[in-house]
């Protein structure tokens, strides 16, 4: 499963024109940050384009666009409500 969805998140402006600090929340309530591009957000929306790997029935995991700063994977699980469709 390879779908591309929307994570829920915050952002703000990162250093460059076309970059954003982004934050989110695992399923484990841990939350990771992550510089990303301007193309991976519906910033109309407060959402992180990502791509769901494999779900089960209150969890995903998701493959971020970008590395996360607190954890060495880009792949985290998140739970389902913070899932939105496209």
């Amino acid at each position: 499963m390879r779908d591309a969805v929307g994570l829920k998140c915050t952002f703000e402006s990162g250093m460059l024109p076309t970059e954003y600090a982004v934050e989110t929340t695992t399923a484990e309530g841990r939350r990771v940050s992550l510089f990303t591009s301007d193309q991976y957000l519906a910033k109309e929306r407060n959402l992180l384009m990502v791509h769901v790997i494999d779900r089960n029935q209150n969890t995903f995991l998701v493959r971020l666009p970008d590395s996360p700063l607190e954890v060495s994977s880009r792949f985290i699980n998140v739970n389902a409500e913070n899932i939105v469709e496209l």
